[in-house]
């Protein structure tokens, strides 16, 4: 009985060990998807400014201007891979939270996700 019951205290284990590591796995997934979000952006707002001769607005909509081409060009400056990664065409983290946009610095605008938290914390992503 001790060995049946030693038996099935392993395979518990065992799967919560499994369910922690596939978490894990997809916390670092949306993490690499965040910053490599926030770069894109980031570059997206930079070419907007060089190809524009003006920064971006920080009053106007960048996934309208930066994504579906409404600025003066009709110019597309980023296009996701495919059309379920910026679900109701705003730019928005893993975690279904808008990015926050600083666009004080028009050489340096900065993207942020808040993270998984939400909140302004250690975990943050981006940067400023």
């Amino acid at each position: 009985m001790k060995k049946l019951a030693f038996a099935a205290l392993a395979i518990l284990l065992c799967g919560v060990a499994l369910k922690l590591r596939s978490w894990k796995a997809q916390m670092d997934a949306d993490v690499r998807r965040t910053k490599n979000d926030t770069e894109a952006i980031r570059r997206a707002v930079l070419a907007y400014r060089d190809e524009d001769g003006v920064p971006l607005d920080s009053k106007s909509d960048p996934f309208r201007v930066l994504t579906l081409g409404d600025n003066v060009r009709q110019i597309p400056f980023l296009v996701p891979l495919d059309s379920g990664h910026w679900p109701g065409n705003r730019y928005s983290d893993p975690w279904g939270r808008p990015y926050a946009f600083d666009l004080s610095q028009p050489d340096n605008p900065q993207i942020r996700s808040f993270g998984p938290d939400g909140r302004q914390s250690a975990d943050d992503i981006g940067g400023w």
